[in-house]
Parts: structure tokens; sequence; C-alpha cells
């Protein structure tokens, strides 16, 4: 969204239009693919839980589902819940194993063992939600770039301007500002730990005309 919105801002429409359309051909299918599995298991409370950990290794290695699920190994939520599940499995399998069984106790650790096996599987499911949202939410904002991208192309028309004449030239230093106490960072095989400061396209702004609010 910030690329799509940094290059219309440039009128640079011919990029706008390619950010906004690998957007929709990476992740509209997936979503869709995803939703679909929402709806038929939502009401599951293991399929997610099995998804994520029993069947993780059987998942495509490129897939976004399997993609998706290794972000959510990260949390350390996630860690806790899942050590908390295989500690209540190794418990179980000490007292069927000894001579002084106890029931009582058996049968509470395998409720902890469902309640915390069902709170991996919400806590999955929700995640897989929200992906959704996000992607819903996403996709909303760059609707509205594309209705702007509509109504400059339209202006620019009227004015007897080639909106696909401009030329997309690449990136120069000279096109970025900077003050004396700023640096450029290029990243080459390295990241800065700190704070990223300020962040700017090196791009020629190929706007023919503009008002206070940037519009063509």
């Amino acid at each position: 969204v910030l690329k799509a919105l940094s290059y219309y801002r440039m009128c640079i429409y011919q990029d706008t239009d390619q950010v906004i359309k690998r957007f929709t051909d990476i992740y509209e299918p997936r979503s869709r693919k995803l939703k679909r599995i929402l709806e038929k298991y939502r009401e599951n409370d293991i399929y997610f839980f099995n998804l994520a950990v029993k069947s993780f290794d059987k998942l495509p290695k490129d897939s976004f589902v399997r993609k998706l699920a290794i972000s959510l190994f990260k949390n350390p939520r996630f860690e806790r819940m899942l050590a908390s599940y295989k500690a209540a499995l190794n418990e179980l399998k000490v007292i069927r194993g000894s001579k002084l069984r106890n029931k009582a106790v058996e049968n509470y650790i395998k409720k902890s063992a469902f309640f915390v096996r069902r709170s991996i599987n919400d806590y999955i499911k929700r995640n897989f939600f929200n992906f959704i949202n996000e992607m819903h939410a996403y996709s909303g904002e760059l609707f509205k770039i594309n209705l702007e991208i509509f109504r400059s192309k339209k202006n620019l028309v009227k004015k007897d301007v080639d909106v696909d004449k401009a030329s997309r030239k690449r990136g120069s230093l000279k096109h970025v500002k900077r003050e004396e106490d700023q640096y450029f960072w290029k990243f080459y095989g390295g990241f800065w730990a700190d704070e990223l400061g300020g962040y700017s396209f090196g791009l020629k702004n190929q706007c023919q005309t503009a008002n206070k609010e940037g519009e063509v």
C-alpha cells in the first residue's frame, strides 16, 4: 500500500498499476482458498491444531498456509501453549506406566491437555481469520488508490496529456533531499538495527501540475 501510494503521489501510474495487480494476483487467490478452509472447519476444534502441528510436515514447501503457520510458530504464546500440551502428554505417559496409577489425576491431566489443544486450535484459526481480514483491508486501500488513479488520468486526458507516454526512470539519489546530519544507507548485505528514520524514494516526480494536496 505504501509503495502504491508513493508511486501514485509521483504520478508514476504504470508502476502503481503493477503494484496493485501484483497484490491482487498473489493475495486474492490465497485469501479465497483460506476462506474456504475456514468456512468448512470453523466449528472443528482439532482441524487447525492438526494442520499446524501434526500434519505440518506434509504441507508443500511452497504452500502459503505452511508459511502462514510458520509465522505463528515464532510467537512466544504459541510456544508456551505447545510446550504445555507436550508436557501434559508426557505426564499422561508417566502416570499410565506407573504401578500407582491414579485415575482421578489422569483424568485431570487429560482434560488439561484437551483444553490446551483446543486453545492452540482456536489461536491458529483466529490468526488465519485475521490474515483474511488484513488482506481485505489492504485490498480496500488499494481500491481507493485505484479510483484516484482513474480520476487523475481522466483529468490529464481532459488537458490533452498522454498519460501513457511518461517514461519510468530508475531511481537516483539526486532526487532525494537530505539534511546535513542525515546519511544514506544502501543496505547491501546488512541492516540497521537502530531506528530507520525517514524512508525516501529516489524517483523523479512525473506530475505535470499539482495543487497543495499533491493532486494532479
